[in-house]
C-alpha cells in the first residue's frame, strides 16, 4: 500500500467525521500559518515540546478462513496509531493476535462476512496512557463501496478493482461501521475476479486499512 488517507469518515451505519492521509494540506496550511504567528514569540529554550497526540488508527489484519469460517490461530490486527498533521510519522505500531473470532450476522447485505474479534493486546508497543489499542472489535469482508474505488489508484491498487473486495470494521462493539480499506487473499492481489456474495472464498485474507480511523 502506498498511500493512508484521512478523509471525511466513511461510515455504513451512523455519520460523523474524520480525516485521511493524503488530504491534509488544508489542515497542515492552517497549522502552518498559527506556527507563523507564533513564531514571532521568543521561543523559551527552558521549555519541553510535547509528544503529539494521537489522533487515528490505521489497521491492518490477517485472518484465515477456512470451510467459510474465521480461525483464530493465525489472526492478527494492527493497529498504528498517528497524530495530527499532514504527513505525520506514526507514533507506533502494535500487533495484536485474536484469542477468538466468530462468525455473527452481517449488519448490512454489502458485507458478506462479519467477524466479532477479541484481542491480545499484551504487545505493549503502544502502551502509553494516552494510546489504548482496543481489546475486540468486529472486521468485515464486503463489496468495495464508491469512496474506496476513487481512491485505489493513489493507494497502489489501480488495476485492482475487480479483484479486492472492501474492508469494514467497528470499533464500539457495531454501533459505528466504517467502510475504510480492501480485503483479499493472495490471488486476490495478484488480480484474480472477486465473487460476490456470502460466502467468501476460503483462504488467508489480508485487510489493508486505506482510511485513517479516528481514535475516540
Amino acid at each position: 500500500m502506498n498511500s493512508l488517507f484521512r478523509a471525511s469518515a466513511l461510515f455504513l451505519v451512523t455519520a460523523g467525521c474524520a480525516a485521511t492521509k493524503g488530504d491534509l494540506a488544508a489542515l497542515g496550511e492552517e497549522t502552518g500559518n498559527q506556527s507563523e504567528l507564533d513564531s514571532a514569540t521568543p521561543p523559551d529554550d527552558t521549555a519541553i515540546t510535547p509528544a503529539p497526540d494521537p489522533a487515528w488508527w490505521s489497521i491492518v489484519a490477517t485472518v484465515p478462513v477456512a470451510g467459510t469460517n474465521p480461525v483464530t490461530e493465525g489472526t492478527t490486527v494492527s493497529f498504528t496509531a498517528y497524530p495530527d498533521g499532514a504527513d505525520a510519522a506514526p507514533l507506533c505500531t502494535a500487533t495484536s493476535p485474536a484469542v477468538s473470532i466468530t462468525a455473527e450476522v452481517a449488519p448490512d447485505a454489502t458485507i458478506y462476512a462479519w467477524w466479532s474479534t477479541a484481542l491480545d493486546i499484551s504487545d505493549g508497543a503502544c502502551d502509553t496512557e494516552d494510546i489504548e489499542i482496543p481489546t475486540a472489535l468486529y472486521l468485515g469482508i464486503g463489496a468495495l463501496d464508491p469512496n474506496i474505488v476513487a481512491v485505489l489508484g493513489d493507494a497502489g491498487y489501480a488495476e485492482l478493482t475487480s479483484s479486492l473486495y472492501g474492508a469494514y470494521v467497528s470499533l464500539d462493539g457495531g454501533g459505528t461501521v466504517y467502510t475504510f480499506g480492501v480485503a483479499g487473499t493472495a490471488s486476490s492481489y495478484e488480480g484474480e475476479p472477486v465473487t460476490d456474495g456470502d460466502p467468501i472464498p476460503d483462504g488467508t485474507w489480508q485487510i489493508e486499512g486505506i482510511y485513517l480511523l479516528p481514535i475516540e
